[in-house]
Formats: C-alpha cells, structure tokens, sequence
C-alpha cells in the first residue's frame, strides 16, 4: 500500500515523497525514526495508467459513474451485502477501468477496511463530496438512503452539466469551421488568386494587402507557428492548472456576456443541490459547506462558499453568512432565511436548487436562441470583409478590361 506524506526534515525543509508501507503506523515510525516531523501521512491515489494511452483508454467518465453508482444504490437497497455488491459491479459494469477500480474496493472491504477508505484511494474517481457521503451513510448506519440520495444527486448534476455543455457546443461547432475554412483558403485559394492581381500591376485596397500579406506569411513559416501554437496551447494548459490560473479563467468565465448568467446559475443550483443532500443525509451544516466549495468547480464560487462556511463555523446563520456575499441573489437568501425559521432548511434548499434547475434550463434555451443569429451576422461579416478584399480588386481588372 502506497502513502503520501509530507514531513519537516533535519535540513528545515519541508519534503513531499511517496512511500510503499503494509499500514499508515509503519510509514509514521520510519519517518520518524529518521528524524523527521510528520506533517501528513494519507493514503496515495491508485493509479492504473501507466501511460497517456492507457489514462486514455482506462478514462472513467460521470456517465459510468452515474449509471454504477445508481446500480450499487439498488444492489445495497436490495439487501445485498456490501462486499458482494462491489463483486457484482466490478464484473456487470460497461466500464472496464472502473470495475477494476470496484474489484480493488472489494478487496480492500474483504480485508476490513471501511468504503470510504478504500474509496479515498481512488480519489482521482471519487470526489470529496462523494467520499463524505459514504462516510456519513457508514457512520450512521444510513448507507442504502445515502447512496439513493447520492445517485439522485449524481444523476441531476450530470444532467444539468450536460444540459450547459450543449448551450456551447453549437458555437463552438460552429467557430471551429470557420476558422478550418479561413485557413484553407489562405493556404490554398487566397495566394492563387494573390497571383493574379499582383501580374496585373494594378493599386490594392489596404485589405486585400493586408490578407494578401497574412496568407503569404502563413506559407513562409508554418514550419514556425504550428510549433509556437502548440507551445503556446501546452503552457496554457499549465497554467490554467495553476491556482493562479484558475482563478483567471474562472473570473473571466463569470464575465462573458451571456455565458456568465449560464454559469452563475449552474454553480449555485449545484451549491443548494449539494448542500440540501448532504444535510439530508446527516453531515453537518459546516462540513457540507466546506465540502461544497471544494467540489462546486469554480474558483471564485470555491472562496465565496470557504468564507461563508468559516462565517457559519463562526455561529452565523447560513442566511446571513449569503447575505454578505453580492453574488448570491436575495431571492436564495430569503428563502434559506425561511428554511432556518421554520426548520425546513434542507426543504427551501431543494426547492431553490428545482428553481436555479428551471432558470438554468430556460437560460440555456435563450442563450442558444441569441447566440445563433448574433454568430450568423458575425461570421457572415468577417466572410463578407474576407470576400470583398479578394472580389474588389478583381471587378476593377473587370472594369479596366472592358
């Protein structure tokens, strides 16, 4: 079994390193015995893929986990044992790299470890929201209604992700050809037809120069710029994984006109989603907005939610605690207010999260509805400007010829 830890050392640096131990004591022992203060010992992440084809190939995706999870909730449901459920998975499931990831779960539930442990070692699969909901239905003897509620949950949040992911797949579709078809006629129309006006020796408009002189510096050094854009994409890549970076991009997202009303009401209808399920299935108020803030999948959205909860931690209401933040809308404040008063909190959270479910749905439909004509005039300008500086130039030669 392997463990991450992170230790103080003798050299007063702070070191992070894997190591293979039978149990988490042993690997404490030795790091000490050598002189070193534990700061963390956990459990490392299985890691099936050896390579980037087999990460590819053995790539689990929240449709697999969505339909399983579903299957172990009815299996437990059933009165089926633990332990032969996650057999039964590891051999019925569509997904081969999950059921592998289920047969090690059973192994390890076989040795006595608890789910949430062994679930813990595949936290590149499970989530800390999904993580903590087992833990909670272990803990209280509640796992069949927890995993039922977690498999509703899993459901609706992939529903809802596909539903956004739609909204951006036409444009994207779309963008996409349009730039496929500039880049063939630059390479391969455009300097054809460069020929022809340049022989004639007449005066060219400044546009025609200008795509004239785009497409002939595209011929000259490809050999320079595919490489620089792969270079340029790879390091974006990076630091979009950065702390930094994600918080950029993340804000950005937040600002982009029509998109931002889309993604805004997508992370709170998973905020109220998340916590009305976990509060339903018994962990407390604080963990759940913790918990929250690290699986909402936004970095702005991720800080708000952490200063709400040290808000709450520090005995605010959770109403009051929304009140102070100006992204969250008065009518969600108002009625988590309703819910405290009366004790139906976890009610006015699901009922806010079908209300943000509804606006979401509605947004991505006129969002679709405006996006299509305004992409329509926008790229029938820029093929219009495109067309124009290669027919002007040849209407004159028209004209000069007759």
């Amino acid at each position: 079994m392997k463990f991450k830890y992170k230790i103080f050392g003798q050299d007063t640096k702070i070191r992070e390193g894997v190591i293979e131990e039978s149990n988490r004591e042993n690997v404490i022992q030795k790091l000490q015995s050598e002189g070193n203060i534990i700061i963390e010992v956990v459990e490392a992440p299985i890691d099936i893929s050896n390579n980037i084809f087999d990460r590819f190939k053995n790539k689990i995706t929240t449709k697999d986990l969505v339909i399983s999870t579903r299957q172990l909730a009815t299996l437990i449901g059933g009165g089926v044992q633990v332990l032969r459920a996650f057999r039964l998975l590891s051999t019925e499931t569509e997904s081969k790299a999950l059921g592998h990831r289920y047969e090690i779960i059973s192994d390890d539930v076989k040795a006595g470890m608890p789910v949430y442990k062994s679930l813990m070692r595949h936290s590149d699969v499970f989530d800390s929201f999904f993580i903590s909901m087992v833990h909670t239905g272990e803990e209280s003897g509640r796992l069949k209604e927890v995993l039922n509620y977690l498999a509703d949950y899993i459901e609706r949040n992939y529903e809802l992700t596909q539903k956004t992911k739609k909204a951006l797949t036409y444009p994207g579709f779309v963008i996409a050809t349009f730039f496929v078809v500039m880049i063939i006629m630059t390479i391969f129309v455009i300097p054809k037809l460069s020929e022809m006006l340049t022989s004639q020796g007449q005066e060219l408009p400044l546009m025609t120069k200008i795509i004239m002189s785009f497409s002939q510096f595209i011929i000259d050094y490809w050999w320079a710029v595919i490489p620089m854009l792969i270079i340029g994409a790879y390091y974006l890549t990076l630091y979009i994984k950065t702390p930094e970076g994600r918080a950029y991009f993340d804000t950005i997202k937040l600002k982009i006109p029509l998109l931002s009303k889309l993604y805004k009401k997508l992370y709170l209808s998973r905020f109220a989603d998340n916590i009305n399920t976990m509060i339903s299935s018994g962990v407390p108020i604080v963990q759940s907005l913790q918990i929250t803030s690290d699986v909402v999948d936004n970095y702005v959205f991720k800080k708000m939610f952490e200063r709400v909860a040290e808000k709450v931690k520090d005995g605010k209401l959770l109403s009051i605690a929304l009140a102070d933040e100006e992204m969250i809308p008065n009518i969600m404040v108002q009625m988590t207010r309703i819910g405290e008063e009366t004790g139906e909190l976890g009610y006015m959270l699901s009922s806010i999260a079908k209300f943000y479910k509804r606006e979401l749905e509605q947004t991505i439909d006129s969002t679709i509805a405006l996006i299509e004509p305004i992409m329509i005039v926008v790229l029938g300008l820029s093929v219009g400007i495109l067309m124009a500086s290669i027919l002007l130039p040849i209407y004159n030669i028209a004209s000069s010829i007759q």
